[in-house]
């Protein structure tokens, strides 16, 4: 009950009753801090985040074992997501009712989808119970922590193994490019021109944008929507007319916001000046002084009434 409990609050933190069930747990007796545990956890997230902890708090050789264990456990999750793909064609509601395709359509369709699936496969493995966002550049996330643990513990060798398998995924990484020239200058030219980027990663790469370059090509030609979900994803990957049409939405909604933001600007200073002009008036208009008219009298002021401009008065309606 506990482990079930505190498997939907990950997932669920806002849930103010399981929040308090839990809490109701932890003062039964017999129950062990150990009990509660997430059912649902990804082992390849959770030695990612136990990694981070180590990393944080500078003990770097115990957060290279669980990084390299997570990136161990991360590539098996994701050929096991990508073989749950190859199932049969999964139609939008009741879509199929009114599809109609020839043999050669039937097969493109569902190619693509298998193919969108696996792509889809890189957001699945980032993302954690209870957020809405995945972890922004996962995978090489780990190759970035990795190379500077492996230079805090001086494994020359592996740091600058780790830092050109960060630079498969961002050749122009700056940072990244400046540590491999100083790993390698610490380690010597001689050692260090025989060590390369790990294989593993190379082929998940170029397997990946294989699969972008027909998941582009089937937008471009049959219209089908694809968003990829990978920042190092080249820019030659995307067809030209693609990349100039989303270059133009940029644009655009770029000269959308200025215009949004320069007729707020418009608004706020109407409002200010309005604002001035109010104060004014009230500067202007004192209360106090002589009634305009006879035999009208002040029956109470503002200051009887409990607020400002206001009053009671008698003999304003005349009889006839």
């Amino acid at each position: 009950a506990v482990a079930a409990a505190y498997t939907f609050f990950v997932a669920n933190p806002e849930h103010l009753e399981m929040q308090q069930n839990l809490e109701y747990y932890k003062l039964m007796a017999g129950v062990k801090e150990s009990d509660f545990t997430d059912l649902e956890a990804r082992p390849h997230m959770e030695s990612f985040r136990a990694g981070v902890r180590l990393y944080t708090d500078e003990q770097f050789l115990a957060s290279i074992e669980l990084f390299e264990k997570a990136l161990v456990q991360y590539l098996q999750a994701d050929m096991e997501c990508r073989a749950l793909c190859e199932g049969p064609y999964l139609f939008d509601g009741y879509s199929y009712m009114e599809y109609n395709a020839d043999l050669f359509q039937a097969i493109t369709d569902h190619y693509i989808q298998i193919l969108s699936c696996r792509q889809n496969c890189a957001v699945e493995l980032a993302s954690r119970p209870g957020k809405e966002k995945p972890i922004d550049n996962f995978l090489p996330a780990h190759y970035d922590h990795l190379q500077f643990a492996y230079y805090n513990t001086e494994n020359y060798e592996k740091a600058i193994e780790c830092t050109k398998t960060y630079l498969l995924f961002y050749p122009n990484d700056e940072v990244m490019n400046q540590n491999q020239q100083y790993y390698e200058a610490v380690l010597g030219d001689q050692l260090a021109r025989h060590i390369d980027a790990r294989e593993r990663v190379q082929v998940y790469i170029n397997s990946s944008l294989l699969e972008k370059e027909l998941l582009y090509f089937a937008n471009e030609v049959f219209g089908i929507t694809f968003i990829d979900p990978d920042a190092w994803t080249p820019e030659n990957v995307m067809p030209v007319k693609l990349r100039e049409k989303q270059k133009t939405e940029r644009e655009t909604a770029a000269r959308i916001s200025e215009e949004i933001g320069n007729l707020m600007k418009e608004i706020e200073h109407l409002v200010d000046e309005k604002t001035k002009e109010s104060v004014e008036i009230v500067k202007m208009v004192r209360e106090g002084g002589p009634v305009l008219y006879d035999g009208v009298q002040v029956v109470m002021n503002s200051k009887m009434m409990n607020g400002t401009q206001r009053g009671l008065m008698d003999g304003v309606i005349t009889p006839s």
